[in-house]
This record gives structure tokens, C-alpha cells and sequence, in this order.
């Protein structure tokens, strides 16, 4: 399923974006301020599901953890190594140039601490189904 898209102007295709990516979380504005961690934890994990759209093949379903505060254009990939951004690493990866590097990123948590972040632009939403059995 992808994003619904209103009957909007960009901006307000965009606003409507982040409105609903923040409905997901529990923090406030002004508790990721105070808090000072720059990255919001979602309400409940594992209800929504991204799918990734940048992969030409291969598109992989991911579990959101956090959403951070800061953009594309301000967030280091490889974790900082060689200083390059994530708008820096998706052009040269994948050849995709970041329409809005200022959105926040939506994170997901990998082994050993490690972090992906990927642009709101190159996700699509899916709908978690949770099975339940009938015996």
C-alpha cells in the first residue's frame, strides 16, 4: 500500500507526511527538545510496516524505531565516516536525489547498534496484519 495522497499543494502533501509519521510516536516537540536525543521512539513498534520503493528488484519490509529530528542534508551515513550525509550516500548508492533533504529520517534499529535511516520519500506504508488462530 502506498502513502495516501491528499488533494493538496506539495507543502501540504509534505505536512500531511510528517503529521501522520508523528501520530506514530509518543514524544512531543518539545520532549525530544528537553530530552535532547534529537530522535522520537514510535508508540507501538511492529504495528506499521515500511516497504522500500529505492531498490530497483528488491524491495525489504522494515519495522520503524524512531523518527529522527534532523534531515537527510545534516545526518552523517556510515556513521560519519568520511563525512557524508545521507542525501550524499542515496545520490552516489542509488543514483536518487533527494527531493526534500530536510524531512526527518525514518530509522530503524540493526544488530550491535548499528542504525539505517531512510528518506520518507523512498518508503512505502504497509499495514501489519496480525494473525490470530482459531483452534
Amino acid at each position: 500500500m502506498e502513502w495516501p495522497m491528499p488533494a493538496r499543494s506539495t507543502k501540504g502533501v509534505l505536512c500531511y507526511y510528517i503529521n501522520y509519521l508523528q501520530t506514530l510516536t509518543s514524544m512531543t516537540n518539545d520532549d525530544v527538545a528537553i530530552s535532547g536525543i534529537g530522535q522520537r521512539n514510535f508508540t507501538e513498534p511492529r504495528k506499521k510496516a515500511l516497504l522500500t520503493n529505492h531498490l530497483k528488484h528488491q524491495q525489504m519490509e522494515i519495522y520503524p524505531s524512531k523518527l529522527t529530528k534532523m534531515g537527510a542534508d545534516q545526518i552523517f551515513a556510515l556513521r560519519g565516516y568520511l563525512r557524508v550525509t545521507i542525501r550524499q550516500y542515496f545520490y552516489v548508492r542509488h543514483r536518487i536525489d533527494i527531493a526534500y533533504p530536510q524531512l526527518p529520517l525514518i530509522c530503524v534499529a540493526g544488530g550491535r547498534r548499528h542504525q539505517y535511516f531512510y528518506p520518507i520519500e523512498c518508503i512505502d506504508v504497509l499495514e501489519a496484519v496480525e494473525q490470530s488462530e482459531n483452534l
